[in-house]
């Protein structure tokens, strides 16, 4: 009878332990299918991933080479990798933290916990929770940012982060991915362990969770550490030198580590943060952090939680973050209701141009060629939503129709992203303006919208629209709402974009600063020549000011943020903008008063008329411009 117990015994476990093995094999398949394919001549030179279930089994992957010179293969234990703003997940898990310890209050002003850099006065203070929610308002220039040298970018000082600490928008009200956000938080962490941000994150998560592999920034040994490649002009992976962020960021994106050590980070946040020994934050607290439904812009769209964005189904799939920082992509998404979570990263970037005059022109002359895989777009938008779908097989992100009839609000309008928008340089601004298209939303007559050629979305709710077909995660539905001043659409809260006034097109904005000058000056000496003594003294004056204020457009353009921020000389920039609104003022002085003359004189001083009102419109059209892109205004930032 014993020996019968045995052998029933024996075949169950044989066939529960064929039964995992199967789930494991069909695990890795899955990675192979959506990570590894991604891998090959025409793609990511390497990959690594994992696969962790809430039973406790992990499928581990490698693919491919950490670097190509020497064909060092990738190994999923030992090979580190960037995973740039997946960071922000660790920084949020280091600040709630100190909120289970009573040190912080999500809802105080986050000056109360900086040491060394304050946040600018405001109408209203930045909270802690600002800075969680992509709510802060900071400018989001990443220029000057990362610098290829590790010691540099440690000893980086906090009058040097002051200088970026730029303001562009109130704060809590309108949401835009906001990296400066999280590199004060990261600052704030510092600041209350009273230890390097580096140093806070290794003794709160690395230790007790036992990643030995991971650290802020990079080893000094690399020679475990993936190569860093972008793609080319000629579309193929070519190899970078890696890239730390300077002190006060590096909560925004400098972290590294390894496949092996992210499945121990997945078991923890399938847990709900608990590991053998203790748990990272109390339970209600991991709730808060990951509870995506209360900081979006409309109540039917995915939103963010606290260090990590919605992913998959509105308010009920997964969660997690994605991160891109040069040379590497990855991936986190952790899907509570199937029990399992998933990471992955790859060597391989896209660049995007720096937002400086050298950056920029180098790079609309050797943009990034074609080629078979866009690494951003693939590992942050693509991967999560084709996990949900193998997962779970015909799931969708559309909005069932809503019950009764919603109200019909005229959304329609010209968008720009919100994030694209988050600049204080001039440059950026006007290279936003110039070279990136905008959304232009249409109001059918039966109620639908089309989005550029998209369409028709079909109101579901109030504000809330989906296609009636299949699409991807930010097609498939959209939403509009008021807040503010602003009327906002997107796919996704970090996805935001502003509906645009009507004057907010390039032409009458850029033009009105880069040509409207020129005419007035060209217009300027031409009518001096021919004009008597007095008309000469004021056509002199227009072209004169008008010279000065190309000049200080071009100076703006190409050494405004050098000099701020990198060589402290912001006095300097304050002087030519002193001088902008004094040419601004000649500009109306000399102007104005031609105009009043010339439509109060005769009807044989026609030409004369003519002139005076071409020379006070595009005056006019100067200021506006001038006050548009706030280049006065900056006098006293």
């Amino acid at each position: 009878m014993l020996q019968r117990l045995l052998l029933i015994g024996a075949a169950c476990l044989a066939c529960v332990t064929a039964a995992q093995a199967a789930a494991d094999e069909a695990d890795g398949r899955l990675l192979d299918a959506l990570i590894g394919k991604q891998v090959s001549n025409q793609g990511a030179p390497g990959a690594a991933a994992v696969l962790v279930r809430s039973d406790g089994r992990v499928t581990l992957r490698a693919y491919g080479m950490a670097d190509l010179a020497s064909q060092r293969a990738v190994d999923a234990q030992s090979t580190v990798f960037r995973i740039g703003s997946l960071s922000k997940t660790f920084t949020a898990l280091a600040v709630l933290q100190l909120v289970d310890e009573g040190k912080i209050e999500l809802e105080a002003d986050a000056n109360r916990y900086l040491k060394g850099v304050q946040i600018p006065l405001r109408d209203h203070p930045v909270r802690v929770l600002d800075l969680l929610t992509h709510r802060g308002g900071f400018d989001g220039d990443l220029s000057f940012v990362g610098l290829n040298d590790p010691v540099a970018a440690a000893q980086s000082s906090d009058p040097r982060l002051q200088r970026d600490i730029r303001p562009v928008r109130a704060p809590g009200a309108l949401p835009a991915y906001d990296n400066l956000a999280w590199g004060l938080l990261g600052h704030i962490v510092e600041s209350m362990d009273g230890v390097p941000y580096a140093q806070a994150v290794q003794q709160r998560i690395f230790k007790p969770l036992g990643m030995s592999h991971s650290k802020v920034g990079l080893p000094t040994d690399l020679s475990q550490v993936a190569t860093a490649y972008e793609i080319g002009p000629d579309g193929k992976p070519h190899a970078q030198p890696q890239i730390y962020l300077r002190r006060g960021w590096q909560g925004a994106g400098d972290l590294s580590t390894t496949a092996g050590d992210m499945a121990l980070f997945l078991q923890a946040m399938l847990a709900q943060t608990a590991y053998p020994g203790g748990r990272l934050l109390k339970a209600e607290t991991f709730a808060r952090q990951t509870d995506t439904t209360h900081f979006g812009f409309h109540p039917g769209l995915r939103s963010t939680g606290l260090g990590v964005y919605a992913l998959g189904q509105v308010n009920g799939g997964g969660f997690g973050h994605g991160g891109t920082v040069r040379g590497f992509n990855a991936s986190m998404v952790v899907f509570p209701r199937q029990e399992l979570a998933v990471f992955s990263v790859m060597n391989l970037n896209r660049p995007a141009p720096e937002m400086s005059l050298p950056g920029l022109v180098d790079y609309l002359s050797n943009p990034p060629g074609p080629s078979a895989l866009d690494p951003t777009d693939y590992m942050t938008i693509d991967l999560p939503y084709l996990l949900e779908q193998r997962l779970q097989p015909g799931a969708s992100g559309a909005v069932a129709a809503a019950s009764g009839s919603a109200p019909q609000i005229d959304w329609s309008g010209r968008y720009a992203g919100l994030r694209m928008e988050s600049y204080d340089a001039l440059l950026p601004r006007l290279a936003v303006a110039l070279l990136l298209p905008t959304k232009n939303v249409r109001v059918q007559a039966d109620g639908s919208l089309y989005v550029n050629a998209t369409g028709p979305y079909r109101q579901r709710a109030s504000g809330l629209y989906s296609l009636e077909t299949p699409a991807g995660p930010l097609v498939q539905t959209l939403g509009f709402a008021q807040l503010g001043d602003a009327v906002v659409m997107g796919p996704h809260t970090l996805q935001a974009s502003r509906r645009l006034a009507w004057y907010e097109r390039a032409g009458l904005t850029a033009g009105g600063l880069l040509l409207a000058p020129l005419l007035l000056l060209l217009l300027g000496l031409l009518h001096a020549i021919k004009a008597d003594r007095r008309q000469r003294r004021r056509d002199l004056s227009v072209a004169a000011s008008s010279l000065y204020l190309l000049g200080a457009v071009g100076a703006e353009i190409a050494w405004a943020t050098r000099l701020e921020r990198l060589e402290n000389l912001g006095w300097v920039v304050s002087l030519w903008r002193a001088g902008v609104a004094l040419a601004l003022l000649a500009l109306l002085a000399a102007a104005l008063p031609t105009l009043v003359r010339a439509f109060t004189a005769s009807a044989q001083r026609a030409p004369g008329r003519v002139y005076s009102s071409s020379m006070a419109a595009l005056a006019s059209w100067t200021v506006f411009a001038a006050l548009y892109w706030h280049l006065p205004g900056r006098l006293f930032n």
